[in-house]
């Protein structure tokens, strides 16, 4: 069994953005573990660690040598090792010289290219000593982010410049040079004590060193540290901090040692807004609310400072200086907001600029108004949809962006609307609904609590998906600044979570004419076919959808039945995405019988023999006159009562007990392909038969296509 040492390698970088640091150390992981196995070189575990100033790699048992590898070195083809009579030929003669070996030695290899003649050799492993520099240069140059920088003249980019390199393989120091900087035996220091390195003599000692020195490098420990930490600290004043998982992890990374201290504010702060003094709290100053048992916000803040408790009496009194100051500039713009109504501040909206070819903000809340109108018509009278609040909340839902607490903390859009409708006297539903506009903002938030708010922020975000598909501002990849895909997947829930039965293609269609008469200039022939791509990109915001509920891709491909090859009337799967809906997950239920599979061979023989034969229906139905097999009499009859049992199960979308009735056919389709020829040369009985074939496709496909699935 070989020796195993523990190896390290610190990256000191200067102050590293806390949302890079924990990609990054994945990214540290997942390229060690592929490196090693390339090298055939074997450790017990790999483990990355990190702070804002250093990324950390700790190899535990890394084995002293590689494993040796077995290569194979191949010549000509197998074919050549002998000529007719036996001999070998000159071409393996040759190969068998040149590789250092005797002909009799050569082996006969199958690869991708056939049968080879190869020979085996093995190389030895290599010592772990020599691999470490390479490995670490690997890591380190592979390493990719959003942002880089170049910051020295061999023009090396990384997030940020490093300025330290420590590299160890057990007491021995591993040398190699990057960025201008040389491997040592050095850690970097806590800043506030001048950045005085650390030294470390051995691998084993380096985390231990590092705490003795007010530094914790493992980030589960500093979130245990800041959890535990802020819980004994309020717990003293018995109170509770409000505990987002968000604010922790950053924290968790804007940190290298967390203290935890607790701060207080003005009693009279609490008149302001709940929402608005968490996001002073949380978002502007990285505090955590303090709350009592009933969950009310008390004038006091928990937060974390880095680095030892010295001076902690005055680093808590700079806290509250500059809580003090946030929330005295928020009340003043509280103070100035409520001066004007929010129907004032609509008239407001007709002086921000929305874009430059789609008018200004005002002209937006047009469209939304008139957008939400027409949904709010084409609901039925059962939905019991109020369109006259929905109209309203339509009216006022963006005045709030000209507010002065908005222009401040953007975050608050819709809910500052919400108190300013309150404070004009507007309904609770009116307010409530101004506050729901914006939902969901992220993936698995809240939606829109009221049918009427999920009307007007459907029609909010089909107006800015269409507006910027018409002056080309379209999403790709990864870039989305406009956040698009966010605002189509937002559609989909609404829809499908509320069970909104709204005709997407329609309403696409609407917003699409109303964007093109706030154009600035005439609309170019792109711009009026906008609303095809703006369909094919909600298509995909929902298949993207269907996947995380964990149906499968080709299952999502067959409820999609539409084809603009086919010349009959077809249905768009966004038209009634409810349906469609409903269609998948009868599918997904279905599949798990087992004569089902079955069945889904026997409709891809049928469908594949109507392709086959371009075949173009000449009437609805076939001739039972001309049938002259009894299987295929027989699949007739069965085919018309089933079509008779689920013509009023399809009307009403019951999908799963039509697909079961269907099942019934599978016999008799399977006789008839035992018995019958369709394709024949009687062209009346050829056509006949193709016609059976494609009704009895054409009954499924009313609610998948079957020769999608995959066995």
């Amino acid at each position: 069994m070989q020796k195993t040492k523990d190896a390290l390698l610190e990256i000191g970088t200067e102050h590293l953005p806390a949302r890079f640091i924990a990609s990054t150390l994945e990214q540290i992981r997942t390229r060690t573990r592929k490196i090693l196995a390339e090298k055939s070189l074997k450790c017990k575990d790999i483990q990355t660690l990190g702070t804002p100033r250093r990324l950390t790699l700790i190899l535990l048992g890394l084995e002293e040598y590689s494993e040796p590898m077995i290569q194979y070195a191949y010549g000509p083809k197998a074919s050549l090792l002998k000529d007719n009579q036996g001999n070998y030929t000159p071409q393996a003669i040759g190969f068998a010289k040149a590789q250092g070996i005797s002909v009799e030695e050569l082996e006969v290899k199958a690869t991708s290219k056939g049968e080879l003649l190869a020979t085996k050799k093995s190389q030895p492993g290599i010592s772990a000593l020599k691999i470490p520099p390479n490995l670490f240069l690997s890591i380190l140059s592979s390493l990719t982010f959003p942002k880089k920088m170049e910051w020295e003249e061999t023009h090396i980019q990384f997030v940020r410049p490093v300025r330290n390199l420590l590299a160890l393989y057990g007491k021995k120091k591993i040398l190699f040079e990057w960025a201008g900087v040389k491997s040592g035996t050095k850690a970097l220091g806590v800043l506030s004590t001048g950045n005085k390195t650390i030294s470390i003599p051995e691998v084993s000692r380096y985390l231990t060193l590092l705490k003795n020195r007010c530094l914790l490098i493992d980030p589960e420990q500093r979130k245990e540290a800041i959890i535990q930490g802020l819980d004994q600290t309020v717990k003293k004043f018995g109170y509770h901090w409000l505990k987002d998982p968000e604010l922790i992890h950053e924290i968790t990374f804007l940190t290298e040692y967390p203290t935890p201290l607790l701060g207080q504010y003005s009693l009279k702060f609490l008149k302001l807004p709940r929402q608005l003094l968490l996001t002073v709290l949380k978002k502007q100053l990285k505090l955590f609310p303090v709350l009592d048992a009933q969950n009310q916000i008390q004038p006091y803040f928990a937060g974390i400072r880095d680095g030892i408790s010295e001076g902690q009496k005055e680093v808590q009194e700079g806290y509250e200086r500059v809580v003090e100051a946030r929330f005295s500039d928020a009340a003043f713009f509280i103070e100035k907001d409520h001066r004007i109504p929010l129907t004032g501040m609509r008239e407001k909206l007709k002086k921000v600029t929305y874009h430059s070819s789609l008018g200004t903000m005002y002209q937006k809340s047009e469209r939304v108004i008139a957008l939400t109108a027409e949904l709010c018509d084409h609901l039925d009278k059962a939905n019991n949809i109020d369109s006259s609040l929905a109209k309203q909340i339509a009216e006022l839902c963006y005045a709030d962006l000209v507010s002065e607490v908005v222009k401040e903390f953007p975050e608050l859009q819709g809910t500052m609307g919400g108190e300013h409708a309150r404070l004009s006297g507007l309904s609770e539903a009116i307010a409530h609904g101004i506050q729901d506009f914006y939902k969901p903002t992220a993936s698995g938030n809240d939606l829109p609590q009221d049918t009427e708010a999920a009307i007007v922020s459907l029609a909010g975000k089909l107006d800015s998906i269409v507006g910027n598909y018409v002056v080309g501002n379209i999403p790709s990849g990864s870039e989305d600044p406009y956040a698009l895909k966010r605002q189509g997947t937002g559609i989909i829930r609404i829809v499908l979570e509320k069970n909104i039965p709204i005709n997407l293609k329609q309403a696409t269609a609407k917003a699409h004419e109303l964007v093109l008469e706030n154009l600035s200039g005439d609309a170019t022939q792109e711009q009026k076919e906008a609303t095809g791509a703006v369909w094919f990109f909600l298509w995909d915001r929902a298949q993207t959808y269907f996947e995380e509920k964990g149906y499968t891709f080709d299952e999502i491909e067959a409820i999609n039945t539409f084809d603009e090859n086919d010349p009959t009337p077809q249905e768009y799967p966004i038209e009634n995405l409810l349906k469609t809906y409903r269609k998948l997950r009868a599918l997904h239920d279905i599949r798990k019988q087992p004569e089902f599979n079955s069945l889904v061979l026997i409709f891809k023989r049928a469908s594949n023999i109507l392709k086959q034969n371009n075949y173009i229906p000449n009437g609805s139905n076939s001739n039972p006159q001309l049938f002259c097999e009894e299987a295929e009499r027989t699949l007739h009859e069965n085919l018309e009562k089933v079509r008779a049992l689920v013509s009023n199960k399809l009307q009403e979308e019951e999908f799963i007990e039509s697909l079961k009735i269907m099942v019934a056919l599978k016999e008799p389709l399977d006789d008839f392909f035992n018995k019958v020829m369709v394709v024949v040369e009687d062209k009346d009985l050829k056509e006949n038969r193709l016609k059976l074939l494609h009704n009895l496709v054409g009954l499924f496909k009313s609610i998948a296509d079957l020769s999608k699935l995959q066995a």
